[in-house]
């Protein structure tokens, strides 16, 4: 019995010590992204620099699954107009995908809904350094893109300008929906317009000019990226306000007919099942996804 107590004690110090060298790791891995600025990850490779649109879908490793209806649906569409990249954290199976498809934008870190400002500010420094590309709409591999709008809008907007554009929110319901996640920030103050994360398209003057406000680190550091991206577009003042766009957050255009989800630009919380039937149901029609 004697000896059984310092072994429990010896066993408790050693873990102890475990959990603290772990504690420091993530720590001081986690400070390191958050504070210095956006770097240049080698080894990424877009497949279209040279396009005129480039849609970055926020994704995970554990989403293969959406990636692969994705890429049999509207991605497969229009090739040599726009170019797409999904940004991904690093995981399981992560570098197998890659050497497979070769469309990952891998983010070099694990995902973490505490990075998730910082990765797509990431991905938005890569995307805007590695393309020629005059616009850029960030998506959601929930979501399914109409790409037949998407060029309509490079048809009617000039990108060369500044440009932000999505689904806007209310002021006073955006206050009410972030104020928690404001909590303990120094200098945080809601902005006057916002853009819901499943759909919003930058010029490529305003991804410039965001990347520049992140790296000055001025603007609070808020880890729910489109609030973020809303943030750092209003403190760069580009005298820009956020442009409405056809943009379904819900799953509520499930019940809607074709010729009315169809004028959309983005329909939010799509499934693979759904990514398979709209493109059937659009090839069936005769319309370009």
């Amino acid at each position: 019995m004697g000896r059984y107590v310092p072994r429990q004690v010896l066993i408790f110090i050693l873990l102890l010590i475990a959990y603290l060298s772990l504690y420091h790791y993530v720590r001081d891995t986690r400070s390191t992204l958050l504070e210095t600025d956006i770097t240049t990850h080698p080894g990424v490779t877009v497949p279209c620099p040279t396009c005129s649109f480039t849609i970055m879908i926020l994704s995970a490793p554990r989403y293969h699954d959406r990636r692969r209806a994705l890429r049999q649906s509207y991605l497969s569409r229009w090739r040599g107009r726009f170019n797409y990249v999904f940004l991904i954290g690093q995981g399981d199976g992560v570098q197998r995908e890659q050497e497979e498809f070769g469309d990952l934008l891998v983010y070099p870190a694990e995902d973490s809904y505490d990075l998730l400002s910082d990765k797509v500010l990431w991905g938005l420094r890569e995307v805007y350094s590695r393309t020629s590309s005059v616009a850029f709409l960030k998506t959601d591999d929930d979501s399914f893109v109409n790409t037949t709008q998407l060029l309509a809008l490079g048809e009617n907007v000039n990108f060369s300008e500044p440009f932000f554009g999505g689904r806007v929110r209310h002021p006073k319901k955006l206050a009410k929906n972030f104020e928690k996640f404001s909590e303990g920030v120094t200098g945080f103050k809601t902005p006057h317009t916002s853009v819901a994360g499943p759909g919003y398209v930058l010029s490529r003057p305003v991804v410039g000019e965001i990347i520049a406000q992140h790296n000055r680190n001025v603007t609070p550091r808020i880890q729910i990226e489109d609030l973020y991206v809303s943030m750092l577009v209003e403190d760069a003042k580009l005298g820009v306000v956020a442009t409405p766009l056809r943009v379904v957050t819900g799953d509520h255009w499930k019940k809607w007919s074709f010729q009315r989800w169809s004028k959309h630009l983005v329909l939010h919380y799509a499934t693979p099942e759904d990514f398979d039937r709209i493109t059937r149901e659009c090839e069936d029609r005769g319309v370009p996804v």
